[in-house]
């Protein structure tokens, strides 16, 4: 079995996926409905007030066959048909038979669909917030469409925002027992069997002009949940350690129910996540000895070559285009963003009014260690907030890149140029044990917060990329900066 998660918002961006529905005495108002929903799917709807709940109009996903396949490289056919593979695994099958499709699945959600928060789903032993109304696959508009039933108290937020024309989040889970390469029809039960063309080539166009993405024939979709954006996950985790000094916010985490033990996410996780948890692993250790024995010559040397922060005016312009964009860019660049220009671009505002910020560096001196013993780990293997796929292309958003690289990227030639520019300008003075565990004087909860969400950030940086990252991005939270 392999889970999915599907957010509408890589089919429609442009437009609205959710609305709040206005149910009163006297029914629904019919005429708003039509502006944003499928009116037949809305007209045949008998939708009363219940006291202490509320719907929700939702798009849940798009048909390949219309939208394509989404940014992650998920296809979802419409219908049953045939495919045929430029080179299939198995050269005598060139062409295969899809099964019925979003027009015979997209009704799982009625059999299996719940509502809950952040995919703390009932397989995760989470609350259940709302159910499944209805449902329907438009035939005109080719997309899935859902009315779900939510409680006023556990959404008052969302609620409010989507009352106000502002825009909730929300991303569908889902389970198949495999997905099917379209250049080679492999089928994968997990990631981990994934052929090297969805591993390496997501999204790409084959020399015979195939685009490589996964088909998603047979999905159950279980889990409708809002996804926090994590400008808003930092500004209310910050509120939530101000307030009482919990350094774990209860909204974002349930901590009874976020521990696994690291041995069991071979066998449970994603290869993202088997990814994150090796990185976490070879930094923790890192940063331990760097703790306990000082840095090496070498790698002092190596931490002088980080430079300090992003220009202001660079940061500003960065944060105006899609986070996803501009963390997708800078990795493809090898560049790890330093940690006040991190949270700055996240939550687009400047430093001085960011609480903790000033004392993020002294927390990051010991994230992996205290995360460790914490056990808290897998907090950091299973949050994506900061995984990036394959980014837009923005003209001004590739110079800004390009600006930053030479400062900042942690490829071996630009640091050795760099390690090696310090040596000849800089007298250098080594960096000994004690000088990395001057942490006595207090660090605050939320320059704490702010660190784990910077870790978080690292972790999805590191994963998947040259080994050599992890080494570095361990040297930089020790830096002085």
């Amino acid at each position: 079995m392999i889970n999915k998660r599907i957010v509408p918002a890589a089919w429609f961006e442009d437009e609205q996926a959710a609305h709040l529905i206005d149910v009163h005495s006297r029914g629904l108002d019919r005429f708003e409905m039509s502006k944003y929903a499928s009116s037949d799917f809305v007209a045949s709807l008998n939708i009363t007030p219940k006291k202490g709940r509320s719907f929700i109009h939702l798009i849940s996903l798009g048909a390949g066959e219309r939208y394509g396949p989404n940014t992650n490289a998920d296809y979802f056919n419409k219908t049953a048909r045939s495919h045929t593979a430029p080179a299939p695994v198995t050269p005598s099958v060139k062409t295969i038979q899809l099964a019925g499709g979003l027009d015979e699945y997209h009704k799982t959600f009625m059999k299996y669909g719940g509502v809950y928060k952040e995919h703390n789903n009932s397989k995760k032993g989470g609350k259940r917030y709302g159910d499944v109304y209805a449902e329907m696959m438009s035939p005109t508009m080719d997309r899935g469409e859902l009315v779900i039933e939510v409680d006023n108290d556990s959404w008052g937020d969302n609620l409010h925002k989507m009352a106000s024309g502002k825009n909730v989040f929300f991303s569908m889970g889902a389970g198949l027992p495999y997905d099917i390469c379209s250049y080679c029809h492999n089928k994968a039960a997990t990631r981990k069997q994934y052929c090297q063309h969805m591993t390496h080539q997501k999204l790409q166009l084959s020399k015979e002009g195939h685009q490589i993405y996964a088909f998603n024939d047979r999905p159950h979709f279980h889990d409708i949940s809002d996804v926090v954006s994590p400008s808003d996950k930092i500004a209310f985790g910050l509120s939530k350690v101000a307030s009482d000094g919990a350094l774990f916010p209860d909204h974002f985490n349930a901590p009874e129910l976020t521990y696994i033990p690291l041995a069991l996410i071979d066998k449970l996780g994603s290869r993202t996540e088997h990814q994150k948890a090796a990185a976490v692993d070879k930094m923790s250790k890192m940063e331990k000895q760097i703790l306990m024995q000082g840095m090496s010559p070498a790698e002092s040397c190596m931490c002088d070559s980080f430079e300090d922060d992003l220009p202001s005016e660079d940061i500003k312009h960065m944060s105006e285009f899609p986070l996803g964009d501009v963390l997708g860019a800078l990795k493809k660049s090898g560049v790890m963003l330093p940690p006040k220009a991190f949270i700055r671009i996240v939550i687009k505002k400047p430093e001085g009014d960011v609480k903790g910020l000033d004392g993020i560096h002294d927390a990051l001196r010991t994230v992996f260690s205290d995360i460790s013993k914490e056990g808290s780990t897998y907090d950091l293997v299973e949050d994506s907030s900061y995984d990036t796929a394959e980014p837009r292309y923005w003209t001004e958003l590739h110079r800004l890149v390009d600006k930053v690289a030479s400062s900042h990227s942690m490829s071996l030639d630009n640091i050795s140029r760099r390690i090696l520019y310090k040596a000849v300008t800089v007298p250098h003075l080594g960096k000994l044990a004690g000088d990395s565990l001057r942490t006595a004087k207090r660090i605050s909860a939320e320059s704490r917060y702010l660190a784990r969400e910077y870790a978080k950030y690292q972790i999805s940086f590191v994963a998947g990329a040259d080994p050599s990252l992890a080494e570095h991005a361990a040297i930089h939270n020790q830096s002085s900066f």
